[in-house]
């Protein structure tokens, strides 16, 4: 089945058998009352599947209307919806926050380098271009947001890093955000666990 627009199944009640599998929903409209009127006939869907306690269905209307309402909430949210889309579907991608905190570790393995005055890439045929174990340990216990890292992450940052200067502030600030979005993706990859067991 293909629907022009939300489905409307208000007061109406569902038999145990119902299932939309293969049913397309049209994209969410730019017009605010009609990205209201959606929300709530998925919200009603949602609701309906939550007290047969059809997960897999309810988690299916529970992203269609978060899309829905993401489209009509003010600017300063829309980010955020977006951004909660882009790195996880709304709770439910594993894919998307363990991709994301790979990237991140990435990305930030490049910052240390830098700020440890070291050349983040070298070529083949340089013979003093090896790989500093330290500086890849210390980039991963950012990475990993759990008590007890810390004394190894201070014992490395005074190995590696200036203590004075512009990159020693630099440095707490990059260390600050990355353990940020390390919490954030296990949080969200989390999240996506306990959807796709069901778990309440």
């Amino acid at each position: 089945v293909v629907f022009g627009q939300a489905p409307l199944f208000h007061n109406c009640r569902l038999h145990q058998d119902t299932t939309f599998d293969g049913a397309k929903f049209p994209t969410p409209s730019v017009n605010p009352s009609e990205n209201d009127t959606a929300a709530r006939a998925y919200r009603t869907l949602k609701l309906a599947f939550a007290q047969q306690q059809a997960t897999r269905e309810e988690q299916r209307f529970f992203r269609l209307e978060m899309a829905e309402e993401a489209k009509r909430a003010p600017c300063r949210l829309r980010l955020l919806f977006g951004l909660y889309w882009l790195f996880s579907d709304y709770g439910f991608s594993l894919r998307r926050p363990t991709f994301g905190w790979l990237e991140f570790m990435l990305l930030f393995s490049l910052i240390y380098t830098l700020l440890a005055g070291l050349t983040p890439w070298c070529f083949p045929w340089q013979t003093d271009c090896y790989i500093r174990y330290d500086l890849l340990q210390f980039t991963l216990l950012q990475a990993l947001p759990l008590p007890g890292l810390d004394k190894w992450s201070y014992d490395l940052l005074h190995c590696l890093f200036p203590k004075e200067g512009w990159q020693s502030a630099m440095l707490a600030m990059s260390v600050m955000f990355q353990k940020t979005i390390s919490l954030l993706a296990v949080f969200l990859f989390c999240l996506a666990l306990r959807n796709l067991f069901k778990m309440k």
